[in-house]
């Protein structure tokens, strides 16, 4: 995949490289100086953008993605009672001694 600079392709649509450089922020992609290589196909969607200032169709931004949205369902706690049964304790009576 060939790689080309913002500054190159200021230089071919005869734009400065500040104002081409804020177009490709606009757009999403990730550049933070004119020395910054974007792809060629990026390269065309740049040069259409600043020339005419249109997207062509189907194009997104590279950064979108779609909302997810997360919906947390309440959890019903049930406590039961634990119930021990009595057990009966017999008095043992020990006989007396005489």
């Amino acid at each position: 995949m060939d790689k080309v600079k913002i500054q190159e392709i200021a230089d071919e649509a005869g734009l400065s490289n500040g104002d081409l450089l804020d177009k490709a922020k606009a757009l999403g992609f990730d550049v933070k100086a004119a020395n910054s290589t974007i792809s060629m196909e990026d390269a065309g969607i740049l040069v259409d953008y600043a020339i005419s200032g249109t997207l062509p169709k189907g194009f997104s931004k590279p950064g979108s993605k779609p909302k997810i949205t997360v919906v947390k369902k309440k959890v019903e706690v049930v406590e039961k009672k634990v119930t021990t049964p009595e057990v009966e304790t017999a008095a043992t009576e020990e006989p007396a001694v005489e």
